[in-house]
């Protein structure tokens, strides 16, 4: 059930700490950067969507859009900050809130983000390599499939679980505006990433499940950004596994964040959020500690029921023909 009460007092915290130039910081206070003003846009859209007819209209998402369309490179991409240039995982949530807010011109310069990220995967170990630790599996401490790529932090970088996510994510909200091989081999990639990156048990850390011979421990939050990613309706164990995870370590007390995102994965694995909803109006009820940007803005995608990619999250299966 929509929480509009919880909508209502995050979108004013949101719209309280908004910069002068239009955008957000990460935190509290600070210089405007990408991500906190992706998630920002995407969580006001949110509340715009829940709206009732007779409800005051939130219209400080214009400031958002302004300021990330002024800051997309030609290409598609987005720098971190005006202070930051590198680029990287900060391009696919700019361009899920653009896609989100149903213009037409957004929707372009979201298709153009995703075609800059389909061209920038992680790095990849070269073919020398992968052959040699082929026949040397003992030699490879990191253990790995190194064939496969996913999405990186930033450009240049090794793929990690949460900007595969959403690289995932945007992928599957445009698909059937991209470049149809590109797109199916990049989805592929990234779902083949997040199945072999899981940590014994169930879950996700932030790149690997193991590493030199220990077992590392998953997270809820990296956790819940897989599964929205992968989705509903698998048949591979390590879905189930990451849901029981989640469920376990939500059992436990957790960030503002994490318990929004369970509800997310809730809602999109058609389960019960149980105690996950009261939870978090209690957690917003406490002024400490301080929450991030992102905190606020999930929250709030959390209380409108909305997917972090939007309506048109679920795989179309369908895409644009091939160039040829």
């Amino acid at each position: 059930m929509r929480d509009s009460e919880l909508l209502t007092e995050l979108a004013h915290r949101l719209a309280n700490r908004q910069n002068a130039d239009g955008g957000w910081p990460a935190a509290a206070s600070g210089e405007s950067a990408t991500e906190p003003t992706a998630w920002a846009l995407r969580a006001l859209v949110a509340a715009r969507n829940a709206a009732s007819p007779g409800d005051s209209p939130i219209r400080s998402h214009e400031g958002a859009v302004g300021w990330l369309v002024e800051r997309q490179s030609p290409e598609g991409s987005w720098p971190i900050s005006d202070r930051v240039p590198e680029r990287g995982a900060s391009t696919s949530l700019a361009a899920l809130a653009l896609a989100a807010t149903g213009d037409a011109g957004l929707l372009d310069r979201s298709v153009t983000a995703a075609e800059w990220l389909l061209e920038h995967p992680g790095k990849q170990v070269s073919w020398r390599t992968r052959l040699w630790l082929r026949w040397n599996p003992d030699r490879n401490p990191l253990e790995m499939d190194l064939a496969v790529r996913g999405w990186p932090w930033l450009e240049g970088m090794w793929g990690w679980i949460e900007p595969t996510s959403t690289a995932l994510m945007l992928f599957r909200r445009l698909r059937d505006r991209l470049d149809g091989s590109s797109v199916t081999a990049a989805i592929a990639d990234g779902e083949a990433m997040l199945l072999d990156r899981t940590c014994p048990g169930g879950g996700w850390n932030h790149g690997l499940g193991r590493s030199h011979d220990e077992d590392l421990w998953p997270y809820p939050d990296t956790t819940a950004f897989a599964l929205l990613a992968l989705g509903p309706g698998r048949p591979e164990p390590a879905v189930r596994e990451g849901l029981a995870a989640l469920e376990e370590m939500l059992r436990a007390p957790v960030s503002r964040l994490a318990s929004a995102l369970g509800i997310l994965v809730a809602r999109a694995f058609a389960t019960d959020p149980g105690v996950l909803p009261a939870r978090l109006r209690g957690q917003w009820a406490e002024e400490y500690p301080q929450p991030t940007t992102r905190a606020i803005a999930v929250s709030m995608l959390a209380a409108a029921e909305e997917p972090i990619a939007g309506p048109r999250a679920v795989d179309s299966g369908t895409a644009k023909p091939a160039h040829g």
